[in-house]
């Protein structure tokens, strides 16, 4: 099917009684959208400077209203297209916040921006004395990316083990696809030289096949 999107504006309604043209029509569709919290359909509408104008119920409704002639002569002419039969639906527009992962990241390190792994260790190092103190609380933090650092390369666990010790520490990369982690913390997940790639994904290891900590 093909899908023809349209952006509609908020103050859309559906009355017919307006009897002025717009710049453009398009009829000869399947429209959907809603009317009062409740799904509508329409074969047609008109537009102008960005604004919807006029929506069709019926076919009768766009032949009382619009010229369906649109001679090539007549370049003032409102434009009138023929939709083909394709289907018509607002802009799909999606607004909307993640609240719970903003309060978590209130309480972890922020790695974003960071120009090296040194200067991101450094960022977790001055986080830990407001770290939680009890054992099995971890430190978190996410958005480092190598990209950003001077030699592309992953992270190490040795680096973050010199700050955090046994406290297992997880940070996750800016897009949230891959993990640095400390000693402890593979410790915790029991994840070993010995351990198998999950499926998918894939545990960096060093020239001697121990887990690098990404």
């Amino acid at each position: 099917m093909r899908i023809l999107l349209a952006l509609f504006a908020s103050a859309l309604t559906f009355s017919l009684a307006c009897s002025s043209h717009a710049a453009t029509t398009i009829y000869n569709v399947k429209g959907y959208t809603l009317h009062n919290g409740e799904l509508a359909t329409f074969v047609g509408l008109s537009y102008e400077n960005g604004l919807i104008t006029h929506v069709y119920a019926t076919q009768a409704d766009v032949e009382q209203n619009v010229s369906l002639h649109n001679p090539s002569d007549e370049p003032s002419h409102d434009v009138v297209i023929n939709g083909g039969g394709a289907t018509l639906i607002p802009g799909l527009i999606d607004a909307h916040g993640h609240v719970s992962s903003y309060g978590e990241a209130l309480g972890a390190v922020k790695l974003e921006g960071s120009t090296s792994e040194t200067e991101a260790v450094q960022r977790v190092a001055a986080f830990m004395p407001d770290a939680p103190s009890s054992p099995d609380d971890w430190i978190v933090g996410r958005g480092w990316n190598q990209v950003l650092w001077p030699t592309n390369d992953f992270p190490t666990r040795q680096t973050l083990d010199a700050v955090t010790g046994k406290t297992p520490t997880a940070l996750s990369r800016v897009d949230g696809h891959a993990l640095w982690v400390n000693t402890a913390a593979l410790d915790a997940a029991g994840i070993t030289k010995d351990s198998v790639d999950p499926e998918g994904g894939q545990i960096l290891r060093d020239q001697y096949g121990e887990p690098t900590g990404v």
